[in-house]
């Protein structure tokens, strides 16, 4: 061997073996970063997912609360043109008593009309007054109007009206006026 350094059969062994671990843990640590990076890619892509879904669910709580309040709110302004449950005869007297001074007739008769079912009965869940009054058509017409269009929860029943045969201008009506009864709202609370 000439002037320089050989290098030993076990020598040079131990650099293959030395080369084949270097790359051996180059190569796997090169693999672990792609698994890893792909792994991550793929959870950080599930979480985006899961943020937008919630997202999308806080955007839908929004809008329900939105409309539950709307709702509430047209809940409570309705709530006035029912009968009070303490006195709903009183409410509805002073309440038609009110309408037929704007028209200008006085009433007859102002008469509570129990329900004839039972308290299951769908009937039993509305309160009625029979309503008798004498004067010209196109006041009772007039009289009509005032109690529809103050509330929007009135319902005429039946309505009659009948001529006077001494004056063929004068007229005798009789209604039959229903509300719901006065319901108490649930805020959920």
């Amino acid at each position: 061997m000439s002037g320089g350094k050989t290098l030993k059969k076990g020598q040079i062994k131990s650099l293959v073996l030395l080369g084949l671990v270097a790359g051996e843990v180059t190569f796997c640590s090169l693999l672990i970063k792609g698994i890893v990076t792909d792994s991550a890619l793929r959870i950080e892509k599930e979480i985006e997912e899961k943020i937008e879904s919630g997202q999308r669910v806080l955007d839908r709580a929004q809008e329900i609360s939105e409309l539950y309040k709307r709702r509430y709110a047209d809940l409570e302004t309705l709530s006035s043109h029912v009968p009070k449950a303490t006195d709903p005869y009183a409410w509805a007297y002073e309440y038609t008593s009110e309408r037929s001074q704007r028209a200008q007739i006085s009433l007859s008769e102002v008469e509570e009309v129990k329900s004839k079912g039972d308290e299951d009965d769908a009937e039993a869940s509305y309160y009625q007054i029979r309503v008798a009054l004498d004067c010209s058509y196109k006041k009772t017409i007039e009289f009509l109007n005032y109690l529809e269009n103050d509330n929007p929860l009135l319902l005429v029943k039946s309505l009659e009206i009948n001529t006077n045969k001494d004056d063929p201008l004068a007229h005798s009506a009789e209604m039959l006026l229903q509300w719901p009864l006065a319901f108490v709202i649930e805020t959920g609370k």
